[in-house]
């Protein structure tokens, strides 16, 4: 009896004891009420504000860069156009020429040819839009989906925030950035003296074409689980649209094509001429219609999964893991072959043009003294425009290897290296491997170009032969190289910088060595052009002993962005 007495008075204090403690548990900072749902949680800071917030960080350097890149393009075209057509007669033969239907086949009917903003609009209109469509359909497809599949999406649905509202809030900041884009250019086009209703209606529909360029990879990234897998279609269906202008431009019976691609409502809108402002209701429509569609798609299905799913899972590959060079040979193989199907067409299409070319500048003395002040030889302008192809070749496969170093920054940012260094494999063998990788891809793209080149000339009938092709596709190899070696500094010192930096270098430099004749700078600023040091083949010999030099200078870069990559730490996106 005594026991069971104290016992249930040892229990009964235990009970009292627990019951005094209890509130103090509560009382403790570590131990306080959830927060409140509902109303009181919207109030809370975080939701669409954070998502816009950490959008606009993503895209204000990017958008910023190609901003800027438009509107000196722009101002180049204009300034090309004040020093090449001075006169009235110069202009009424540029407007000829401008009728040519080989011409109009690529740069189109024209609208204002003879004026300075109607000729920048047809002879680089395609070309700034196509730049701003690589832009979009890249960024857009990082910011929806590869933050996404890596999990950055996590932190921020966290927050009382749907996914579709998620989406509404980054295609919102994205199109904004469209917007600015085209401020940008318009503001470039009433700067080199442009009309201002066609540099608005221009500046507008550089923006629709941005913006269906973002929409157009905002449903292609719910319908694909993979970045790469988004932003190749999207970018398949912009090359599909670029020939499909072509063929609209092929003849008057089937213009009715043009309204099928963004390319040809340029045509259509005929800034600088018609001014048919109607015509924005089309880019204005097709991105109301996308931007519903990705949303209806983004209600349909899960975070982290694409729409279209594999019913079976492919065997497991093993080529190209034996080594570095094996496997940045199978994750840039892809994008290698994207590179050089686009030189074939671009340079297929410089080599049809070159009777149509020569033929311009044999009536044209002005254009002459432009290319002769530009290093182009008087007198043998086949030959001289098949050097200045192969600088252009050059200077676009300087770009595809600023892209190939930031895929390798990419394997860093997202976390892949670190698994390859977990095992024997120590930084310089990985660097290494996805440099004999560029190197050779870099070799193979400029003789891919060449021969593109060669094959699309002698199909027009021009007397170009194989060796002066190739060859002054061959010639700018030494500028790749040492702009490479660049690249590969900057992933050593800037990882961050390597894309926006090389690709910037490598444009900035040619256009350097283009306008800097033309507005008489002095020579020293000329010879911080690389360009500048190459000699015109096939006119004149190689300039072997300039190449020497910046071949090694190459390796010296490269060298020592290899060293800052082994002594720094890895770093994500």
């Amino acid at each position: 009896m005594a026991q069971r007495s104290t016992t249930a008075a040892l229990t009964a204090s235990a009970g009292a004891g627990t019951r005094q403690a209890a509130p103090a548990v509560r009382r403790h900072h570590l131990h306080r009420a959830a927060p409140a749902t509902g109303a009181a949680a919207v109030r809370r800071p975080g939701g669409a504000g954070t998502a816009v917030a950490l959008t606009v960080r993503l895209l204000r350097r990017g958008t910023a860069a190609i901003a800027l890149a438009a509107a000196v393009y722009v101002a180049i075209e204009g300034i090309t156009f004040r020093v090449a057509y001075p006169e009235a007669s110069d202009r009424a033969t540029l407007l000829a020429w401008s009728r040519n239907q080989s011409i109009r086949l690529i740069s189109g009917p024209g609208a204002g040819v003879d004026t300075v903003g109607g000729f920048t609009v047809w002879d680089a209109g395609w070309m700034i839009e196509l730049v701003v469509a690589a832009w979009a359909i890249t960024t857009t497809a990082r910011v929806l989906r590869a933050d996404e599949r890596t999990g950055r999406h996590d932190p921020v649905l966290a927050q009382p925030l749907r996914p579709v509202q998620l989406l509404g809030a980054q295609l919102g900041v994205l199109l904004g950035a469209c917007v600015l884009i085209g401020l940008a250019a318009a503001a470039a086009f009433v700067a080199v003296g442009g009309q201002l209703t066609g540099s608005v209606l221009m500046g507008g529909l550089l923006a629709g074409f941005a913006g269906t360029a973002v929409l157009l990879t905002a449903v292609t990234s719910q319908l694909f689980g993979s970045r790469g897998g988004a932003a190749g279609v999207a970018a398949a269906v912009i090359g599909i649209a670029l020939p499909l202008r072509v063929a609209s431009n092929s003849a008057p019976s089937r213009a009715w094509l043009g309204w099928l691609t963004p390319f040809g409502w340029t045509d259509h809108l005929a800034p600088f001429g018609a001014n048919r402002v109607a015509v924005l209701a089309v880019p204005l429509g097709v991105v109301v219609v996308l931007g519903a569609l990705a949303v209806r798609l983004r209600l349909r299905r899960d975070t982290g999964a694409g729409l279209l799913v594999r019913r079976r899972a492919d065997r497991s590959r093993r080529w190209g893991l034996s080594s570095p060079v094996a496997l940045a040979t199978r994750t840039g193989l892809g994008s290698l072959l994207a590179w050089a199907g686009a030189l074939v067409v671009w340079l297929g299409m410089f080599g049809s043009l070159v009777p149509t070319v020569t033929g311009f500048l044999d009536q044209d003395p002005s254009y002459q003294q432009l290319l002769s002040a530009m290093g182009m030889a008087p007198g043998d302008y086949v030959r001289g425009f098949v050097g200045m192809v192969g600088t252009i070749a050059g200077v676009a496969v300087a770009v595809q290897v600023a892209f190939r170093v930031g895929a390798a920054r990419a394997e860093e940012a997202a976390g892949r290296l670190d698994l390859l260094l977990a095992g024997p494999l120590p930084r310089w063998r990985w660097l290494a491997g996805h440099v004999v990788v560029l190197v050779v891809g870099a070799v193979g793209l400029v003789a891919v170009a060449g021969a593109a080149f060669w094959v699309g000339a002698t199909s027009a009938g021009a007397d170009v032969t194989a060796p002066d092709a190739v060859v002054s596709a061959l010639n700018p190899l030494p500028v790749v190289l040492l702009f490479a070696g660049i690249d590969v500094l900057l992933l050593g010192v800037a990882p961050r910088l390597v894309v926006p930096v090389g690709t910037g270098v490598a444009v900035a430099a040619y256009l350097l060595q283009t306008l800097g004749p033309l507005l008489k700078w002095p020579e020293w600023v000329l010879n911080l052009s690389p360009f500048h040091h190459l000699a015109t083949v096939p006119i004149a010999d190689v300039a072997w002993p300039a190449a020497w030099v910046m071949t090694g200078i190459a390796v010296a870069l490269a060298a020592a962005g290899a060293a800052a990559l082994w002594r720094r730490d890895l770093v994500g996106a």
